[in-house]
């Protein structure tokens, strides 16, 4: 216990001072916030295909010669919220940053969308090139949005704008305070195009994607996985939002993968990727972080008051992957003898899960599933199967063997405590 004490002070010591920057740094933050404001353009375009090949599903009815009739138009709305996805990143990250610098926000979100697609698209013959708008442009997007935001604020707080004469009205006044910004950054940026173009013959977009190859492989791979999940457990074992804390990190990947694996279920082809939002929420931090279920269903079948109540006050947030009654209540937080279960237990758990998705014994999603849904439900609407589902109930048992040995400890010791308290209150 003296060396888990040491390891405990030591990662205090080193870790959280990391992790309190992060949670401050604007930049990370207006990632994060962007990224889960994506969810529900994700969840309409991942809806879309459901609407698809619900058809196949009912052949031969008016539905399915419906769909049959209307797909291209159907596929339409998942083209214009799945297929822009970098282009939406531009737009939130411009919008969350500049609402944290408390600038004018419109402007500055036609100014990334602006420069977004000065860097990341083509004009051709039949068009626009759309080839960078989707999930590929979406590392991009967020370049794109820091740099141009930076830019402006830059300008104001140098006072190199033009500035209207007292009396003129707020929204005219703002609107040319913005022209000299979004000169400089079309000179910026249009300048970035054609020097990377001529040094390298490659878009902006293609460059980026090389730059960001690495985090990619990172999270396409178990290793990469199971080390996110690691330190997501271990920060909440400290009492901080580890999903919410590395969201900046994983979330581009995992939008990234699922619109790709979306992509690639309506063209017919093979989906690509293990790793999506969906998938870490669904098996890997089901019904909660630390996969908690287990403990819950332990603590409603306790022989102590105290736990059995938190039990069944825990249950319907769980159901909803809200664990935060338990995560407190029990307390998980600085708890030793939890430490194993909730921060080993799920990390551990991530290499059988994962390989199960990677063989193919289970699909892989293809559907950002609605965020606190029943996890069950939402297990089987990430991919249509119910091989999840079954999946899911594997998990949950394996969660009660995991908790089971550590749980008993701490009923006992909470046994002891309420006798403790029992035989006071008899002795007044």
């Amino acid at each position: 216990m003296n060396r888990f004490n040491k390891f405990v002070e030591f990662l205090e010591k080193k870790l959280l001072p990391i992790v309190e920057k992060m949670e401050g740094q604007v930049h990370l933050q207006a990632i994060k916030n962007s990224m889960l404001a994506l969810l529900p353009v994700t969840i309409i375009g991942s809806f879309t295909l459901v609407a698809v090949n619900l058809a196949q599903v009912f052949q031969n009815t008016f539905y399915a010669n419906f769909v049959s009739s209307y797909e291209l138009e159907i596929m339409t709305l998942f083209n214009f919220s799945m297929g822009l996805m970098g282009l939406f990143t531009a737009l939130f990250v411009s919008y969350n940053l500049s609402r944290s610098y408390d600038m004018y926000t419109i402007g500055d979100c036609l100014n990334g969308l602006v420069m977004y697609l000065i860097l990341n698209s083509s004009v051709t013959e039949s068009g626009i090139d759309m080839t960078y708008l989707d999930s590929k442009g979406m590392f991009t997007g967020i370049f794109v949005a820091i740099i141009s935001v930076e830019i402006s604020r830059e300008l104001k707080e140098k006072n190199f704008i033009i500035k209207m004469p007292e009396g003129v009205p707020d929204m005219v006044s703002k609107n040319f305070e913005l022209i000299i910004p979004l000169i400089v950054n079309s000179l910026v940026f249009l300048s970035i195009r054609i020097l990377i173009f001529k040094l390298t013959g490659s878009l902006v977009p293609e460059i980026i994607l090389s730059i960001m190859k690495p985090l990619s492989i990172g999270l396409n791979n178990v290793f990469g996985v199971m080390l996110l999940v690691f330190l997501i457990q271990l920060l909440w074992w400290f009492g901080i939002h580890g999903d919410a804390t590395l969201g900046p990190i994983f979330l581009p990947v995992a939008l990234q993968n699922i619109t790709e694996n979306a992509a690639a279920y309506a063209q017919g082809k093979p989906i690509p990727h293990v790793f999506t939002e969906t998938f870490l929420s669904n098996f890997l931090l089901m019904s909660g972080s630390g996969i908690t279920v287990g403990l819950l269903i332990l603590m409603l079948f306790s022989k102590s008051k105290r736990y059995k109540e938190l039990g069944k006050i825990s249950l319907l947030p769980a159901v909803f992957g809200i664990n935060e009654p338990i995560t407190f209540g029990t307390p998980i937080v600085y708890n030793p003898i939890l430490f194993i279960p909730y921060v080993i237990g799920p990390t551990l758990i991530t290499l059988p899960i994962y390989k199960i998705f990677e063989s193919g014994i289970v699909e892989r999603a293809f559907i950002q599933s609605p965020g606190y849904t029943p996890f069950f439900l939402q297990g089987y609407l990430m991919n249509l199967s119910f091989k999840s589902t079954i999946l899911q109930i594997l998990i949950l048992i394996l969660s009660v063997l995991i908790y089971y040995p550590f749980f008993k400890v701490m009923e006992k010791d909470e046994l002891k405590n309420e006798v403790d308290i029992k035989d006071s209150d008899g002795d007044k």
